[in-house]
């Protein structure tokens, strides 16, 4: 039995608390806090364009691998809204691309997401990058 004062005793069990009210609100008003204003129909695939648009620096070649690895996860995870991807759809992602890619490419398209959603937090378009916290897993085999 939890004792009178809030913080539980050792040997208490948790409780998980659901005072029944909406998450989503919570989760608005702290992108709100941090300047952060997401568009309601900014997806990971609007994410994952403008991201490809800012690599006019890198070589034509570089541009074209990442183009297309980025159509793995787009075809994934394109349709989520940003503010509402979260870790676990990006490990399904990576889960559901290691079954078929290698293991450099599995981690390519991780790095992909990464460099995507950290542009978006430069134009406060996310919160935080939930690519980041996704593990890449380890894919097929690849050529020797």
């Amino acid at each position: 039995m939890p004792s009178s004062s809030s913080w539980p005793r050792r040997g208490d069990p948790i409780e998980e608390r659901d005072h029944g009210r909406d998450q989503a609100p919570r989760a608005r008003h702290t992108e709100l806090a941090v300047g952060v204003r997401t568009p309601a129909t900014y997806t990971v695939e609007h994410c994952l364009k403008d991201w490809l648009e800012t690599l006019n620096t890198q070589a034509e070649i570089t541009v074209t691998g990442f183009r297309i690895m980025a159509r793995h996860p787009t075809g994934l995870i394109g349709h989520f809204k940003l503010a509402d991807l979260k870790v676990r759809d990006v490990q399904f992602a990576l889960g559901t691309l290691a079954e078929r890619l290698s293991t450099r490419s599995v981690r390519l398209a991780r790095m992909i997401l990464i460099q995507a959603i950290r542009n978006a937090m430069v134009n406060d378009l996310a919160v935080r990058n939930v690519a980041e916290l996704a593990a890449p897993p380890t894919g097929e085999p690849g050529q020797n």
